[in-house]
């Protein structure tokens, strides 16, 4: 009798163990969040250009052009007669530079190149390993909408900058496709990340700034 009264618990234990599987398993299916995926930019650039500054004028190094059906950017590395900025964007200096390469775009504005000018927000951002200060423009050149965007960081002794324009509109999102191309470059240069390097890599000399 005890055996059988065993077999009849353990009968029920092994039956209210899988009535609880069958009810619980789509609930927690059809409750769990869906993981949001947002698919990679994919913009194919191309190398349209390169000059080099060094010899006529010392300090602004050297850029290069890429464009792709959404727009185009330049590279530009340069130390402005240093080569012992800080990386990322801490160095004492860093900051006015970098608003005076805003202000640069404001000059454009009053010589009425650009027109109907609009500038967002300074902010910095970490893109590859690498603390980036950002900024973005909205205007108008020869009567054509533009969303640009520059980043700026210092690496390797100099500075690092990605001055980038999309005509608008834009088929998709400009801020995803920045920050793709800059990833995507600072890895296709072997040691272009590593901080400790002594200078940047031979592709570097390629590029321009502005």
């Amino acid at each position: 009798m005890t055996s059988q009264l065993m077999s009849l618990a353990a009968a029920m234990s092994i039956a209210t163990w899988l009535a609880g599987c069958a009810t619980t398993t789509p609930t927690a299916a059809t409750t769990a969040p869906v993981p949001t995926i947002r698919p990679a930019p994919g913009v194919a650039w191309q190398l349209a250009g390169a000059h080099d500054f060094e010899p006529n004028r010392p300090g602004l190094g050297s850029r290069q052009r890429y464009e792709s059906a959404v727009g185009w950017i330049d590279v530009y590395h340069y130390g402005l007669g240093r080569n012992d900025w800080a990386t990322g964007v801490s160095d004492p200096a860093f900051d006015a530079h970098f608003r005076s390469t805003i202000n640069e775009v404001r000059q454009l504005a009053r010589s009425g190149q650009y027109t109907e000018l609009k500038i967002g927000p300074t902010r910095d951002t970490r893109i590859g390993g690498l603390d980036f200060r950002t900024v973005s423009y909205q205007f108008r050149s020869q009567g054509r909408p533009l969303e640009s965007r520059t980043f700026m960081t210092g690496l390797q002794g100099r500075l690092l900058k990605y001055r980038m324009n999309f005509p608008s509109p834009v088929d998709g999102d400009v801020d995803d496709i920045a920050r793709d191309f800059i990833d995507k470059d600072l890895r296709s240069a072997p040691g272009a990340i590593d901080a400790s390097a002594p200078r940047f890599p031979v592709r570097a000399l390629r590029r321009s700034q502005g």
